[in-house]
């Protein structure tokens, strides 16, 4: 049954019905004068439906009068093509269904591609210590939580498949049975303050590269970790595409959104994201050949480095596994995983792992598992 509210005509203006007593003692209205105003229904009716999605009510079940509120969701696995600010829609006055950027149009549910979220970050950061991820702008940061509350980050690239740092696992000397015992992971968040058993995936299997050396080197420093649960894909939740050419060229501009500790090393509870470029490997390898030897090597094709970005900011500590992401052509890639940073120095580099060096490995592994 359609429930719809009677509401004065005259409201559909800013004066709204209002009626003040004059010094002639009658009611005025600014627009309608001395008349009364007429009632009409205001009923928006069943809402459209969507392919591959659903609404439900927000306000009470089955009203559709003035002010009520519904909710679009796509399905699971589809997401919406255009940002619809989480969709809801209110009925308004002149009896129709309205989204803010929508407008009057209804959501599109899409099949849910790697490397395209709904919500794009900005190119350009406008706060010091990182720009803070909204909307599911990094629907792929992957939050990984150890016994003793280590902050490690990771990326989604397939429904239950996590790619990470090996050495930031290894920490602490930790075996493979400790971490599935001990770690715990989230999907879907950006702010840990938010975090509930929603967000909560457990760890199945953890497989480093089969050449992954000490914490001392850092090469071939990736780690997949495999998920029990088939994650279930939607706007906040995406895997980012793993890239078919090699990304990581100097110059090349990309971001990357950790939970690292942000202003004045103050650990951070939402996800902030810093935009970075490739440095010059040559400059790279003999600033660490100074101060690391052996770190990176000359004209490493596994490796490469960022600098810090114009305004002095740099990855920090509890940004290790997380991807430097680089779009082309409005797609997202993995084009590194964070390795080494030099503790949060803004005049220094990071050093991070080829993902298109190790594609392979990493599809075979996959396949294998």
């Amino acid at each position: 049954m359609l429930l719809c509210w009677m509401v004065a005509a005259s409201m559909q203006d800013h004066h709204g019905a209002v009626y003040v007593c004059t010094e002639h003692n009658k009611w005025k209205n600014a627009k309608l004068k001395y008349a009364l105003p007429e009632c009409h229904k205001v009923c928006c009716g069943i809402p459209k439906d969507v392919d591959h999605g659903h609404f439900e009510y927000v306000t009470t079940h089955g009203t559709t009068s003035y002010l009520s509120a519904i909710k679009y969701t796509c399905d699971a696995n589809y997401h919406e093509r255009d940002f619809s600010d989480e969709g809801v829609y209110v009925c308004t006055i002149d009896g129709k269904w309205r989204n803010t950027d929508l407008d009057y149009e209804v959501p599109t549910c899409e099949p849910v591609e790697c490397g395209k979220p709904v919500f794009h970050l900005e190119t350009h950061q406008r706060i010091v210590g990182g720009r803070m991820v909204i909307n599911g702008a990094s629907p792929w940061s992957m939050l990984l939580k150890t016994p003793d509350r280590e902050i490690i980050d990771g990326v989604l690239i397939d429904h239950q498949w996590v790619l990470t740092s090996a050495h930031a696992l290894q920490a602490h000397n930790r075996t493979i049975e400790d971490i599935k015992a001990g770690i715990k992971a989230y999907i879907g968040i950006e702010d840990v303050r938010e975090v509930d058993n929603s967000h909560e995936v457990h760890v199945e299997e953890v497989i480093y590269h089969p050449r992954v050396k000490d914490a001392v080197e850092y090469r071939n420093d990736l780690a997949l970790v495999k998920l029990k649960e088939n994650v279930k894909f939607s706007n906040h939740i995406m895997p980012v595409c793993l890239p078919q050419k090699e990304l990581a060229v100097e110059g090349k501009v990309g971001h990357l959104a950790g939970w690292g500790v942000g202003v004045n090393f103050v650990p951070t509870s939402h996800l902030l994201y810093v935009n970075l470029h490739v440095a010059n490997s040559t400059a790279c390898h003999e600033h660490f050949e100074k101060i690391h030897p052996g770190l990176i090597a000359a004209n490493a094709h596994d490796q490469f480095c960022t600098e810090r970005s114009p305004l002095h900011e740099n990855v920090c500590r509890g940004d290790h596994g997380a991807a430097f992401v680089v779009e082309e052509n409005g797609v997202s890639y993995a084009a590194g995983i964070l390795s080494y940073d030099e503790a949060c120095r803004a005049d220094s580099y990071a050093v991070y792992t080829d993902v298109f060096d190790y594609v392979d490995w990493i599809n075979k592994t996959m396949a294998a598992h």
